[in-house]
C-alpha cells in the first residue's frame, strides 16, 4: 500500500465543508464528453521534478447513499517546468453522478523533497485523449 502526502480535491460540495458522498455529485452526462484535461507544472526551484497522479470521479464508498457513478484513475507522471496538457479518459464513463472532478495526489514514494505543483485550466473536454 502506497502512502500519499498530498491530495488535492475538487470537489461538488453542496451542504458542508466537503463531499465524500454525502451529496449527490453534478450530472455532466448531457455533454459529450470524452476527457478531463489538466495544464500541471512543477516552478522548478531546485531542479528536482516530482511525481503526480491524478483521478477523476472517485468518491465511490459503497457506505454512502450518494457515491459517484464512475472513478477514473490516472498514471503517475513526472511533472517538468514547463505547463504540460494532461488527460484522462472518460470514454464509457458513467457521468450522472460526478462528486470529484478531479484530484490531484502526490504519494510519499518518489518525491522525497518538499514539492510544488502548479495547476491550470482543469476542464471538460469533448475530445479523446491521444
Amino acid at each position: 500500500m502506497e502512502s500519499w502526502v498530498g491530495r488535492l480535491a475538487w470537489q461538488r460540495v453542496i451542504d458542508g465543508s466537503d463531499n465524500w458522498g454525502q451529496s449527490p455529485g453534478a450530472d455532466f452526462s448531457g455533454g459529450s464528453f470524452h476527457s478531463l484535461r489538466v495544464y500541471a507544472k512543477d516552478p522548478d526551484t531546485a531542479g528536482y521534478f516530482p511525481r503526480s497522479s491524478s483521478s477523476q470521479g472517485q468518491c465511490r464508498s459503497k457506505i454512502l447513499d450518494k457515491r459517484a457513478s464512475y472513478a477514473v484513475a490516472g498514471l503517475t507522471v513526472q511533472l517538468t517546468g514547463q505547463f504540460q496538457d494532461y488527460c484522462l479518459s472518460l470514454n464509457g464513463r458513467d457521468l450522472s453522478n460526478t462528486v470529484s472532478p478531479f484530484t490531484a495526489v502526490v504519494a510519499k514514494a518518489g518525491n522525497a523533497q518538499t514539492i510544488v505543483i502548479i495547476l491550470d485550466d482543469i476542464r471538460f473536454s469533448t475530445e479523446s485523449c491521444n
